[in-house]
């Protein structure tokens, strides 16, 4: 059955009963076609009702996707806008995803949700015991001494072990790795800084 044909009825039950609205129930008399041409403002407000429900999501805007951008402040150094309307809504939802970064566990959280395996610690957890660090953690990374270590943040890609500069041409890394890392460098607290290294 046709929701124009579900209005009709859903107000045709709302009529009051007696023989002056008998002929609403009828097909084809004149008070059923008038309320047949009445409820087609009834379908039309239920059709963008759900259009609007729709819009009220960032995973499945399309007519306010430029609101959603410009309300998560997109494009930034981090969030290009692209023409690819599924990159957008990923765009805002990875950007909602990153406000409020504050521990390593969040941005490993963060990570998992781009799909990267990663693990964030402090950088005097990948120095070697013999040059003042902890040496917990691995790759053993050489820093020029103990303090800079201790402001430092590595970060361990697990998912391909590469190690890169974000600097560098990424037209061959995952858009999701390019994402992630930006968002860490613009993140972290203002006395630290990050270096990424392969597992």
């Amino acid at each position: 059955m046709q929701l124009s044909n579900q209005i009709a009825i859903f107000a045709n039950n709302y009529l009051p009963s007696g023989d002056a609205f008998k002929a609403a129930r009828e097909e084809g008399s004149n008070l059923r076609q008038l309320l047949t041409g009445v409820m087609s403002e009834f379908l039309r407000m239920e059709l963008q009702i759900t259009a609007m429900v729709d819009e009220w999501f960032p995973d499945t805007t399309e007519t306010l996707i430029s609101n959603w951008e410009r309300t998560m402040g997109i494009p930034d150094d981090c969030f290009p806008v692209t023409s690819d309307l599924d990159e957008r809504r990923e765009n805002v939802l990875f950007k909602l995803a990153a406000l409020g970064l504050q521990t390593s566990s969040d941005f490993e959280e963060f990570g998992l949700k781009l799909g990267q395996d990663i693990k964030v610690r402090s950088g005097i957890d990948h120095m070697a015991v013999a040059s003042g660090g902890y040496a917990t953690e691995l790759p053993v990374q050489t820093f020029a001494n103990v303090t800079i270590a201790r402001q430092t943040i590595v970060v361990t890609e697990v998912t391909t072990g590469a190690s890169f500069d974000y600097n560098f041409d990424f037209s061959f890394i995952d858009r999701k790795k390019i994402m992630l890392q930006c968002v860490i460098r613009n993140t972290i607290p203002a006395h630290c800084d990050v270096r990424f290294v392969g597992a």
